[in-house]
């Protein structure tokens, strides 16, 4: 049976944003990072490029925040999402060695030259023979590419995909511990291993609508369309009031087991799976989860070598095409380059892809996925259907070739 998201009573578009509360938390550890220290917002808007273009350059490391303002702070978390944001450790000399012992960089640069700069981190910098850099002033931001080179010695390079910067948490290690996978085979009893038995899970749709998170995500158009299956990805689209009732939703914040009732999870792989089931286990307690994890069902995903991990818009594309519905739309999956910003209604966070992930294999995944589709296809959004045609032009003679053809993404 069809719906419609009209009918539903809570599709409401252009809510305001909650305020969000940030509670600290402890001191994160990982193997290497890099330090941005400034006091106001507009010295990280002013390095925005310059940071973004080390991000790109440098993944094996994990970029870490700073400033002694807590609005600044908050501002921060707002503007890099996928970044750690820290206070400064002031004056003391204890705080100042366990940031050192913990978070491990490679490099600090201040980006308010002139200003004050914490006594306590440039003495701790100078006996571990960390660089500390100033942004020049009154000079264009230098391109981060090879300028970690000329400073630190480089790290070998690792992919995305690898997150080279992380120390396992607890629960990672409890997540791939011996004893958990003794007792996952009791959790996992719910869990559906082929296309087939999910297609029958979900009443066999034949119109899946797939949402991601972008701004497109709550094009007007939407509010009429008529589907039989909903896919989501983690939660943020609950706060906004518009298509909340998914049949289908990928998890990649495990938070989203907080926010959402029980309902089809998907998930990446079977790494993923493990540490997922003990987060369910602990928010949830025995009940079982109903779930499928892309590694296990789908060859797109677990045989081929992807340099970095696939994003859930991407996965769900490819698991909505596996179901064979006569009709595919998709929204929302923006790649970061939506005019609008990253998220509806966000115009503060950094419109750019996390470490982890990339524009690149996101893409080649959906048109990989795409290729054996045979049914109607309609994409919203600007951005993904011309990332679509650019991959094809560039494959455009191997297509001829082979004498494969591709469905034509239609506008909605």
């Amino acid at each position: 049976m069809e719906r419609s998201a009209g009918s539903a009573p809570e599709a409401r578009i252009g809510l305001p944003r909650k305020k969000q509360i940030h509670i600290s938390r402890p001191l994160p550890r990982v193997k290497r990072s890099l330090w941005f220290l400034g006091e106001v917002p507009s010295s990280f808007e002013k390095a925005a490029a310059f940071i973004q273009s080390l991000a790109e350059e440098a993944p094996q490391y994990r970029l870490v925040m700073m400033s002694s303002d807590p609005q600044t702070q908050n501002w921060l978390r707002e503007r890099f999402v996928d970044d750690e944001v820290l206070p400064f450790p002031g004056n003391s000399g204890a705080v100042a060695r366990r940031y050192f012992r913990r978070l491990r960089p490679a490099l600090i640069m201040t980006l308010d030259p002139g200003g004050s700069k914490p006594a306590s981190i440039h003495e701790h910098a100078v006996s571990n023979s960390v660089p500390m850099v100033a942004l020049p002033s009154g000079t264009p931001v230098p391109d981060g590419h090879n300028f970690l080179a000329r400073l630190v010695k480089p790290a070998p390079y690792e992919h995305p995909v690898n997150q080279a910067w992380r120390v396992p948490t607890w629960r990672d290690r409890a997540g791939q511990s011996r004893l958990w996978k003794s007792f996952a085979p009791y959790f996992n009893r719910r869990r559906i291993d082929d296309w087939d038995a999910l297609g029958l899970r979900l009443g066999n749709p034949q119109s899946i609508l797939c949402l991601g998170n972008g701004p497109s995500s709550e094009d007007l158009k939407l509010a009429n369309l008529d589907y039989d299956c909903l896919m989501r990805v983690n939660w943020r689209w609950k706060l906004r009031g518009f298509l909340t009732d998914p049949d289908v939703v990928f998890v990649g914040d495990a938070s989203t087991f907080h926010r959402l009732p029980p309902r089809v999870f998907g998930l990446w792989n079977i790494w993923l799976e493990y540490a997922m089931l003990l987060r369910h286990f602990i928010t949830h307690g025995p009940r079982r989860m109903e779930y499928f994890t892309m590694e296990r069902i789908s060859p797109l995903i677990r045989d081929r070598f992807w340099r970095a991990r696939p994003s859930n818009g991407p996965l769900m594309v490819a698991a909505a095409v596996a179901l064979r519905p006569k009709r595919l739309t998709i929204a929302g999956i923006d790649l970061f380059r939506h005019p609008e910003g990253r998220y509806p209604g966000d115009t503060v966070s950094l419109n750019e892809y996390s470490r982890v992930h990339t524009r690149e294999v996101d893409v080649a995944i959906i048109d990989l996925a795409l290729r054996d589709f045979p049914g109607e296809l309609v994409i919203f959004g600007d951005t993904l259907r011309q990332a679509l045609e650019d991959i094809r032009t560039r494959n455009a003679s191997s297509i001829c070739s082979s004498g494969e053809n591709r469905p034509a993404a239609q506008r909605p």
